[in-house]
């Protein structure tokens, strides 16, 4: 047995609810760990001194970085299990602006090897996240995911304070105003133009 049995209890673990965030995109609600969080459990679980990895290869594919890594984990026994794998990272690009900036750039290689950390780790089990792939699997909320997503955005519709896309994480921003054939309007946009839909604040009824 590779692994400790206090270890293969934390990696089967059923995850806590407390750890996981939630994304939309293309209409889809996606449910993730942050890289910290993921990061913090392979501390926790394997040891400080027992996982490391490499980036191995970094490339820029049609505008999107991809990265891959190779993650290894030294066992109590002092065998070495290793995984491989790719994350991707878009940059973001402003409404006014042509391409994006050195540190937009930046944030995406992160995302990338980030990404690949994430997709890595998550082999080794539940603690990782792999549970969150299970379509079937109970997400312990009593609320529907548009309707929490929705909820923040109402709340500071007066208040200037600037949202996360759900689907890129860049900034949201609030515009209203009338569409052409004269309805109001009110709604976060994403201002990286991501794809993601308009987050609406009111409705929109003709004049």
């Amino acid at each position: 047995m590779p692994f400790s049995t206090s270890q293969l209890e934390q990696l089967e673990a059923p995850i806590d609810e407390g750890r996981v965030h939630t994304r939309r995109k293309q209409g889809m609600e996606l449910r993730y760990l942050e890289g910290h969080d993921v990061i913090e459990k392979a501390n926790a679980v394997f040891g400080y001194h027992a996982w490391s990895y490499q980036v191995t290869k970094l490339d820029m594919v049609a505008g999107v970085w991809v990265a891959t890594i190779l993650l290894a984990v030294k066992t109590p026994e002092g065998e070495t299990v290793q995984r491989e794998d790719v994350g991707v990272g878009i940059p973001a690009v402003a409404r006014d602006a042509g391409e994006a900036t050195p540190d937009a750039q930046e944030t995406a290689v992160k995302g990338a090897v980030t990404d690949a950390l994430k997709r890595a780790l998550r082999t080794f089990g539940n603690a990782f996240g792999n549970s969150l792939y299970d379509k079937d699997a109970p997400t312990g909320r009593d609320e529907q995911p548009a309707r929490l997503q929705t909820r923040g955005f109402e709340a500071s519709a007066d208040a200037d304070e600037a949202h996360p896309c759900p689907s890129c994480d860049q900034p949201m921003v609030l515009r209203s105003g009338t569409t052409r054939d004269g309805r109001p309007y009110s709604a976060w946009f994403c201002s990286a133009k991501c794809g993601q839909k308009p987050i609406w604040l009111a409705e929109r009824k003709a004049s």
